[in-house]
């Protein structure tokens, strides 16, 4: 018995050596995910085992080979911010890689991934054969909300399966076209700004996605104001005032996201200003979300060969205890130039009834919208001292957005 026992006892210690040695030796491997929420795999080759694993196989083996590159690199001061975040974000051999789309675009093969650490990758190669290359490689940033609006990367856009998509031009290239399965491509061309937008209004908030800029949502009884402005000539002002707006917030130290979904988007105003006939003023942001921004964008669409001829005034920023709680609210001025004169800017919306601005001895009233005041009526050696705000049908007063000095 005692020979038995000690028999058993070599065979055990024989064992547990063998599976720490298995299980040691051993690389960790991560899982590969088809589709995410919002986004279930779609694409002409969604069902191409293959094809999926040879493009995350490959992935991997390229973010190994970066980091091998790093590692042998002692010179870290070299790379950029960017540079390193897009990196720390590449899949470990232990990390998930989620497929989001896969299949036939024009004569190539395109593949969108993500990483567990948030990083979305495109993927291409000519034949099935080949071998795929990283075209592109793009962090998530606080612009994406997963599930809610479209994904873009490199020369793609990637809308969420819930609704059907169309991309509103609002640049000069060729823009992005669709070529089914819920993907939006441009094939490379340059200045393809505008925006992607649902066919239909379906929700309490509408989402749309800015090329360039991330999610947005629009109030649903914003958005034929929004769809009606990108349709009537304004899609380019609309595009400028985003930008502008979006700009104004990340520039503001004091301004922090702390949303969980993107901010809001009003087109509160077009029309023309001196020497433009599109103009546009936008309102970035929410009453309830604490940040808040607006700006006027504009310009004439040059002639073939010629300069753009556009610009935009940004018309201030307002923090959570600052914003007067109520949708689309707010007032604002600036002084800026059309053709070389100075001029004065009132803009407002939502409850606001009056904007009154002290310039000088002078008052000044003016309806909601947006007011351009030649301001050489004013003191024409310098800027004199202005105070603006907006008052309701009540008489509450309302605080001007800040002015960024």
């Amino acid at each position: 018995m005692r020979r038995l026992l000690l028999g058993l006892a070599v065979v055990g210690v024989a064992v547990v050596a063998v599976l720490l040695l298995t299980s040691g030796g051993e690389d960790p491997k991560g899982e590969t995910e088809l589709g995410a929420r919002g986004f279930p795999l779609r694409g002409s080759l969604a069902k191409d085992e293959k094809a999926i694993d040879s493009a995350v196989a490959e992935w991997r083996e390229e973010a190994a080979e970066d980091e091998q590159e790093a590692e042998e690199d002692d010179d870290d001061d070299g790379e950029s911010p960017e540079t390193r975040e897009r990196r720390a974000r590449q899949p470990d051999p232990d990390d998930d890689v989620t497929v989001l789309w896969i299949g036939t675009v024009d004569d190539e093969q395109l593949a969108i991934l993500e990483s567990q650490g948030g990083l979305l990758a495109g993927l291409t190669r000519r034949e099935s054969s080949d071998g795929w290359f990283v075209d592109a490689e793009r962090v998530r940033t606080e612009g994406d909300y997963p599930g809610d609006v479209p994904i873009g990367v490199g020369d793609a856009i990637l809308t969420p399966a819930r609704n059907d998509w169309r991309f509103v031009d609002a640049g000069y290239g060729n823009g992005y076209e669709d070529v089914g399965d819920g993907l939006l491509w441009s094939n490379g061309g340059l200045d393809s700004d505008g925006f992607v937008v649902p066919t239909q209004a379906v929700s309490d908030r509408v989402p749309i996605y800015v090329t360039g800029e991330g999610g947005r949502y629009i109030r649903p009884e914003a958005y034929e104001a929004f769809t009606s402005a990108l349709e009537g000539g304004y899609a380019r002002a609309v595009f400028l005032a985003t930008q502008a707006a979006a700009a104004l917030l990340e520039d503001d130290e004091q301004q922090q996201r702390t949303d969980d979904e993107p901010p809001a988007l009003t087109v509160t105003w077009t029309g023309e200003v001196p020497g433009y006939k599109r103009a546009a003023v936008v309102l970035h942001g929410d009453a309830l979300s604490g940040r808040r921004a607006a700006a006027l964008g504009y310009g004439n669409r040059p002639d073939r060969g010629e300069d753009k001829d556009e610009r935009t005034v940004g018309l201030g920023t307002a923090s959570a205890d600052q914003v007067f709680k109520s949708a689309d609210t707010f007032a604002a001025y600036a002084y800026t130039t059309f053709d070389n004169f100075p001029y004065l800017l009132l803009a407002s919306s939502g409850v606001v009834d009056t904007v009154h601005a002290l310039v000088g001895t002078e008052e000044l009233r003016r309806k909601p919208g947006l007011a351009v005041i030649d301001a050489r009526r004013f003191d024409p050696k310098e800027t004199p001292d202005t105070v603006v705000f907006g008052r309701t049908a009540e008489g509450r007063v309302i605080a001007p957005l800040a002015q960024r000095r």
